[in-house]
């Protein structure tokens, strides 16, 4: 079974991806530490799954697996549940899909890195990092809360 996208693919799930701009945020579900989904509304469309399984798979469906544990989720619910979804991209060559989203007068991005161990962070509008699933540390790199994002 295939645990990765490369990046060609990649550009293909997110071109897929693009008919949820403008759809609602309606709910966040964390099912085991490795499974994420977000539960999306479009009007005339209905509604739509974005799953994301660690360490790089990243998949829009008609289905969820059933809720479970994890503080991670949370978050994200308090932060984006009736926030609309304004653009779906892939920053560049990289395995990296960035979702905006507006809720209220705040604009958020959820950056979704599907490589290494995987990673989902919610970030302000100057990229701060407001939550993450896991927190990663390296000689050159963190992956934090309060880091700014790069």
């Amino acid at each position: 079974m295939k645990h990765e996208f490369s990046v060609v693919e990649l550009a293909f799930v997110v071109k897929e991806l693009q008919a949820l701009v403008g759809a609602r945020i309606n709910k966040v579900s964390q099912y085991s530490d490795k499974y994420l989904a977000f539960e999306c509304f479009k009007s005339r469309q209905g509604r739509f799954f974005v799953n994301v399984c660690r360490p790089g798979l990243l998949w829009l469906g008609q289905t969820k697996y059933a809720s479970g544990d994890g503080g991670f989720y949370k978050t994200l619910s308090r932060q984006l549940v009736g926030g609309k979804i304004l653009a779906i991209s892939q920053i560049g060559s990289e395995r990296i899909v960035c979702f905006d989203v507006k809720v209220g007068d705040s604009t958020f991005t959820v950056y979704i890195e599907l490589f290494n161990k995987g990673q989902v962070m919610l970030c302000n509008s100057d990229g701060k990092i407001l939550s993450l699933w896991e927190t990663q540390l390296w000689k050159d790199r963190e992956l934090k809360v309060g880091a700014k994002y790069v």
